[in-house]
């Protein structure tokens, strides 16, 4: 028997209900003045105690955060849905607590519709660096940037990164009237937050640059109008500050939307870095946008050199220090057309290209080997592994399935860990390189004795050979410090049992 048309729309009824709590702890819906009319659910920890209708929803909200939750709110339209955002809570014993809201707003009414939920997930991603007002910092802002249009590139959602010069604010900063400068900068923050995506992408680069990844619909001229009149109210007009906006996009012909993100990102940290007194209205647009330029084609040849395998391999013989012969080679990479190696990897580091490039080398070096096999001969050879890579699981997967087709020629091929002086995470690194002599692989640390490699990668590192240092063996050879210094290096790979090699005197191509 089927239900009638009350029971039919009460079952309609539990089953949005349930939809939503599936997704939410607490639903609320706001008037246009920000009170809240309805409530129901629980989120507990909350400062706010009892019944939520009737008091003000900013009360549940952190001080810190209610300009930018007004922002968010206000930027509602009629059936339009808010992409969840971060937020902070006003938690019991002063403590924040962190919570996702989403929200939306039904035809011919001004109420919002309001989601809150809770997880553990959000307290632990809540670390990022932010300044007093919620805006990251420069490197949490760039590695927001990069996740922000990479996720945007791979699911077709097109978005813009905006940088933005509040001119003469550092130079405010020396005036008396500080609430006025507090005020303007609270009110900054929320705005660039509110239209931030997620509330999660936007940063501060200097004290008086600004940067925001929003949708592509938020006009930078707007934005600078919406920005002035912050200024003029909180600072006056006659305060000789200005704003300017320079927006770019992942529009690069040639250039995957992995790679363009890549370039984008790289020119707004080469910017970011280098902006200092040079970073002003006059600035903004020439600077950064001669950076993206140059960095563009710089990517193009580095994605092409990847690719189309534009690079040739020279071998290195490498002598054990004991038995004074030959114990391997090392894979030198020659580059056609390009920089020093050096400044290439260092390059392809920055941009975040250097996994792809290591695995390059390493196709390459097992193509060479099984050449080599057909005529009877079977030599050792070290690839050399950024830190980087280490510090990447994409590029343990790659490996395997690099190495994968050449079977056992894969387990002539040794790795050299280079510019250990990078490596954040010892412990994660280890762990990788663990993984690679499980594999059947041997590992070798570089440049031991060099300024980069220290007795901490010696001790943090369980490799099986460790390369000295050409200059440190030719120092030690001149200088009684450095024969010191030498002495002590073999001492510790004696009692940790790292064999000790040495750079040969020729390449072989």
């Amino acid at each position: 028997m089927g239900l009638n048309p009350v029971e039919t729309l009460k079952a309609e009824r539990d089953r949005f209900v349930a939809f939503a709590f599936a997704a939410a702890d607490l639903l609320l819906e706001v008037d246009g003045q920000g009170i809240v009319k309805f409530g129901t659910g629980a989120l507990g920890g909350l400062k706010e105690k009892g019944s939520l209708v009737g008091k003000p929803f900013s009360a549940l909200i952190a001080e810190s955060d209610r300009g930018y939750v007004a922002e968010l709110l206000e930027g509602l339209v009629s059936e339009e849905r808010l992409v969840p955002a971060r937020i902070k809570l006003d938690g019991a014993a002063g403590r924040p607590l962190y919570a996702l809201m989403g929200a939306c707003r039904l035809p011919g009414t001004k109420h919002s519709y309001v989601s809150l939920t809770m997880s553990a997930r959000f307290q632990a991603s809540a670390g990022d660096a932010q300044d007093e007002n919620g805006l990251l910092d420069k490197n949490g802002f760039i590695n927001a940037a990069q996740r922000m249009l990479g996720y945007g590139g791979s699911t077709g959602v097109d978005q813009k990164l905006t940088l933005l010069v509040v001119d003469g604010l550092a130079t405010l900063r020396h005036r008396k009237d500080e609430p006025s400068i507090d005020r303007f900068l609270n009110e900054l923050s929320s705005y660039l937050r509110g239209i931030s995506v997620g509330g999660e992408a936007a940063g501060k680069l200097s004290g008086d640059s600004f940067g925001v990844v929003h949708a592509p619909n938020i006009d930078g001229a707007a934005m600078e109008r919406r920005i002035q009149e912050m200024i003029d109210k909180d600072v006056g007009s006659d305060a000789g500050v200005g704003v300017k906006s320079f927006s770019m996009g992942l529009e690069a012909e040639g250039l995957n939307d992995d790679d363009a993100t890549r370039a984008l990102v790289y020119a707004v940290r080469r910017f970011a870095a280098g902006e200092h007194d040079s970073f002003n209205i006059a600035s903004l647009a020439s600077g950064a946008q001669s950076i993206l330029q140059e960095t563009l084609p710089r990517v193009k040849q580095l994605r092409d050199t990847i690719e189309k395998r534009t690079f040739d391999i020279v071998f290195q013989p490498i002598i054990d220090m004991n038995a004074n012969k030959v114990h391997h080679f090392e894979a030198l990479s020659r580059l056609v057309g390009m920089a020093t190696p050096g400044e290439m990897i260092a390059f392809a580091e920055d941009i975040g290209m250097v996994f792809d490039f290591d695995l390059a080398v390493v196709q390459k070096v097992l193509e060479n080997l099984n050449d080599q096999a057909r005529s009877g001969w079977y030599p050792m050879v070290a690839v050399n592994v950024s830190a980087r890579s280490l510090e990447s699981n994409l590029f343990i997967d790659g490996l395997s399935r690099v190495t994968q087709p050449f079977g056992e020629r894969s387990r002539q091929v040794m790795f050299e860990i280079t510019e250990t002086a990078n490596i954040t995470n010892f412990k994660r690194a280890n762990q990788v390189i663990q993984r690679l002599r499980n594999s059947g692989h041997k590992v070798c640390l570089d440049d031991v004795g060099a300024g980069g490699t220290s007795f901490e990668s010696l001790y943090g590192l369980k490799v099986d050979f460790a390369k000295i240092d050409g200059k440190c063996v030719r120092n030690a050879a001149e200088d009684d410090r450095h024969l010191n210094i030498l002495k002590s290096i073999v001492s510790v790979c004696q009692d940790l049992k790292i064999d000790i090699v040495e750079p040969g005197l020729c390449c072989l191509g």
